[in-house]
């Protein structure tokens, strides 16, 4: 119950965070602030989508201040167009900036129809996409055993923003008697500096009765690289910051300050089969006893568009575990899943 508890209040700072630091902003003449996304800009007003109202108006004499976390299409009168970040102040040009050159204008260089929004509406769209895979097993006569696996992978991902949730939990019985009961949670969102670049911060928390951990919660930030994200290749890197805390029923509790390398592959080989590979790695920068890795490493052979079955290997290793458990933690699973 510690992982849900504390995933549920990450969810909530996220929540808050992404409203508060990543939406677009208009400041009025009033004093008034206005967070979205700006949908629609021309030579009379602006529209922008809040969570509070589906569209606000918004003369240009009203606008204090103007800045865009999302890129926005902006159609000039002579027909051109440009996507990009937008700037303003008051008494100041429209200042629009892209990868490639900045732009100044003013509104009446604008055209009076936005004739191409849904196009602009469908870059910052956000799109979502991910799994839940359920595995069990049953089995009965000289031992009684019981083997239940459950994973929860959802992503949202616009333009410049990708927002992931993990929920795992493993439960293993012989007997009646539990030998194995995991729950793994994590937050993370990237933010995308570029195509191929973006900074991240991710909070993660797991319990693990084999391992005699009551809780250990870790903490990063940092940078990661987009190899590939095509719906037949992904492939990403990331290194950072880590604070890791560990609670353990026996043993002493520890925390320390350290690294963190994470990298996540899959791939499409033929149309019947895919494979696919992730790990999460932390290290403290004061003991070098502190390590531990999380990796999962498979194959995923889709039955039709939703459902797919998934051949998998889970290790976790832990250079320096409580005492009394092993090292090495490994899983050999076979599940179920729908795609979405």
């Amino acid at each position: 119950m510690n992982v849900v508890k504390r995933l549920l209040g990450g969810l909530l700072l996220f929540a808050i965070a992404t409203q508060t630091i990543l939406a677009d902003e208009i400041t009025l003449i009033s004093g008034d602030r206005l967070l979205g996304t700006v949908q629609e800009i021309n030579d009379q007003y602006i529209v922008i989508n809040t969570a509070f109202a589906k569209a606000v108006k918004i003369q240009h004499s009203m606008v204090l201040t103007l800045t865009t976390d999302e890129p926005v299409k902006v159609i000039f009168e002579n027909g051109e167009s440009q996507l990009g970040q937008l700037n303003k102040s008051k008494d100041s040009p429209f200042n629009l900036t892209s990868n490639e050159t900045s732009v100044s204008f003013e509104a009446n260089e604008l055209a009076a129809n936005q004739t191409d929004i849904a196009e602009q509406s469908d870059q910052n769209k956000i799109k979502y996409s991910g799994n839940l895979d359920i595995g069990l097993s049953h089995s009965s006569g000289n031992e009684d055993d019981e083997d239940y696996q459950g994973r929860l992978y959802a992503q949202a991902r616009t333009l410049k923003n990708r927002y992931i949730l993990e929920l795992a939990k493993t439960i293993e019985k012989n007997d009646g008697d539990k030998t194995q009961d995991e729950t793994f949670g994590s937050l993370q969102l990237d933010h995308f500096i570029n195509e191929k670049w973006y900074g991240f911060g991710s909070v993660s928390f797991e319990e693990d009765f084999e391992e005699l951990l009551n809780l250990r919660s870790t903490y990063s930030l940092g940078s990661g690289y987009q190899f590939f994200e095509r719906d037949d290749l992904k492939m990403k890197g990331e290194i950072g910051f880590a604070y890791v805390d560990e609670d353990f029923e026996d043993d002493e509790d520890n925390h320390y300050a350290g690294g963190r390398w994470a990298y996540d592959y899959e791939q499409e080989l033929f149309p019947w089969i895919g494979a696919f590979h992730n790990h999460e790695g932390f290290f403290s920068l004061e003991n070098s006893d502190d390590v531990n890795v999380r990796s999962s490493t498979g194959f995923k052979l889709p039955l039709n568009d939703y459902i797919n079955a998934k051949l998998q290997a889970n290790i976790d290793w832990n250079k320096s575990p409580a005492q009394g458990a092993a090292t090495t933690d490994k899983e050999y699973i076979f599940t179920l899943g729908y795609e979405f």
